[in-house]
């Protein structure tokens, strides 16, 4: 009786370990390495499944091509959508380096791969620009980035702030809607 007690426990545990990387797989399904470390895993047939100490790395040809921490994250119970709570997502790249985005909250479509964040939300890049705002939607079919928040964007000679901004990452075309101004300093 205890060594089946164990068995199941073991099988209980893989079983959980297996679904946690083939969920995480289809959201972030390519032709790439994945390595998730968790601290905890809950399972609810209502809720989903929540997990704790969240650290997804994501390789290609031995480079990083993603990282995402996150204090929580949670899979609807349908698959549907993933919650990260104050996560820290990099996105790698070899032609422009890291980009890296912090916020309390993000909302990710699993179906459509559209994004929202929110809270405190920090945007930077390996030149130094930041962008600051409340609220980003990430658009994958169209590939823009969205806000209709107060926005603050940062350069080492800029500072351009105002409210509402639209991003086409195809032609890196940045548009801010309302009450633009904006500071150029001079080098030295």
């Amino acid at each position: 009786m205890a060594y089946s007690l164990i068995r199941i426990r073991i099988l209980l545990a893989f079983g959980i370990v297996l679904g946690v990387a083939v969920i995480f797989w289809n959201i972030y399904s390519s032709n790439t390495d994945k390595t998730t470390d968790l601290t905890s895993v809950i399972l609810s047939p209502e809720l989903g499944m929540n997990m704790e100490g969240v650290h997804l790395f994501e390789k290609k040809n031995n480079d990083n091509v993603l990282e995402i921490k996150a204090e929580m994250a949670s899979i609807s119970a349908d698959e549907s959508s993933t919650e990260l709570t104050n996560f820290t997502l990099i996105s790698h790249s070899q032609d422009s380096g890291p980009v890296t985005i912090v916020a309390r909250k993000g909302v990710i479509n699993n179906k459509t791969e559209n994004m929202t964040v929110t809270g405190n939300v920090l945007v930077r890049d390996s030149k130094g620009r930041a962008l600051i705002t409340d609220t980003l939607h990430w658009n994958s079919f169209d590939e823009q980035i969205s806000t209709d928040d107060q926005v603050w964007i940062f350069g080492d000679r800029f500072t351009v702030r105002g409210r509402g901004m639209l991003a086409e990452m195809e032609t890196e075309r940045v548009t801010i809607m309302n009450d633009v101004t904006a500071t150029f300093r001079e080098t030295k």
